[in-house]
């Protein structure tokens, strides 16, 4: 299991898209809070090519619906 908050949740992301490209399970659950999509072409491509990958594991995403800094629109962008 990995959790991440935050900057930490989008690295979690970037972790387990990096799992499936590779094929491998380091991971079994991935935690999210407060996290976002990365503001990079290449990480956002790299995230949408492994979203359906029998690779990726399920995960847990929370956010806050009165956060001022990853208001809760971001956390749904893709």
């Amino acid at each position: 299991m990995i959790v991440g908050f935050s900057q930490g949740a989008a690295m979690v992301g970037m972790l387990i898209a990096e799992q499936a490209l590779r094929k491998k399970k380091w991971f079994k659950f991935a935690g999210c809070i407060s996290g976002f999509i990365p503001n990079n072409n290449a990480m956002g491509r790299k995230l949408d090519s492994v979203i359906n990958s029998k690779y990726v594991v399920p995960s847990w995403h929370s956010f806050g619906n009165n956060d001022v800094i990853i208001q809760p629109n971001k956390s749904f962008e893709s």
